[in-house]
Order: C-alpha cells, then sequence, then structure tokens
C-alpha cells in the first residue's frame, strides 16, 4: 500500500510518502525543491534506520549548512 501527498504546482515539490508491505514500511518527505528531508525505514524483523537531514541558512553569510543525523535499529 501507498500513501502519498504532493503539491500541484510546478515550482513547489513538497510532498509525503508512506509505504507499507508484508516486509515492512517506509516513511519519506521531501522539502520544496525536491530534496530530501527525512527517512523512516522500518523491517519486518524489527530493525529500521532513521535519516534526518536539517539545513540551515546564515542570513548574515547566505552560506547553506547541511547538517545529516542517521540512526539505525536492529532486532536482538
Amino acid at each position: 500500500m501507498m500513501f502519498q501527498l504532493k503539491t500541484k504546482s510546478k515550482t513547489d515539490k513538497r510532498q509525503v510518502m508512506m509505504m507499507i508491505g508484508k516486509n515492512g514500511g517506509r516513511f519519506d518527505s521531501l522539502n520544496k525543491i525536491g530534496e530530501s528531508i527525512n527517512s523512516l525505514e522500518v523491517g519486518s524483523d524489527g530493525g529500521g534506520s532513521l535519516d534526518v537531514r536539517i539545513r540551515n541558512r546564515s542570513k548574515a553569510s547566505q552560506l547553506d549548512d547541511d547538517t545529516r543525523y542517521e540512526m539505525s535499529v536492529s532486532s536482538v
């Protein structure tokens, strides 16, 4: 099963997707320019991973600072 929400705009690429199957599931979201913001995956064995990206923009320097967090979980 797949559930997807996305904007109708041709310039705004935001969307959220959730997929569920017999082998696990996944949740993804994209920002307004189509970049992946986060991803959460869960397997049927209880394991999974989380990937979160935070983009900070400094107004003084106008430079982008990308921060990425990752976490993996596995069943024991």
